[in-house]
């Protein structure tokens, strides 16, 4: 049986992230190699990232993975289940 690893990242510091760096979704997704329609789920929240994809987000806005990550370890868990 294949795993799925998804992350939970915090939808909040992701748009921020993603303002700083003075990008709109269209651009993010180029740069990530992924969809806009993924990028918007995500700030959205409605789904928790693929590992793989939260390190392309991370690595397209040059953050470490950790930046988009909770806080609060307490919410990562709930994010997570």
């Amino acid at each position: 049986m294949i795993e799925d690893k998804r992350l939970p990242q915090d939808k909040d510091r992701l748009f921020r992230a993603r303002v700083r760096a003075r990008l709109s979704q269209q651009q993010l997704a180029d740069k990530a190699g992924i969809s806009k329609s993924t990028v918007s789920r995500l700030e959205n929240g409605r789904v928790a990232a693929e590992v793989e994809t939260l390190h392309q987000v991370a690595d397209a806005l040059g953050l470490p993975v950790e930046d988009l990550m909770p806080l609060d370890p307490a919410l990562a868990r709930q994010a997570a289940s």
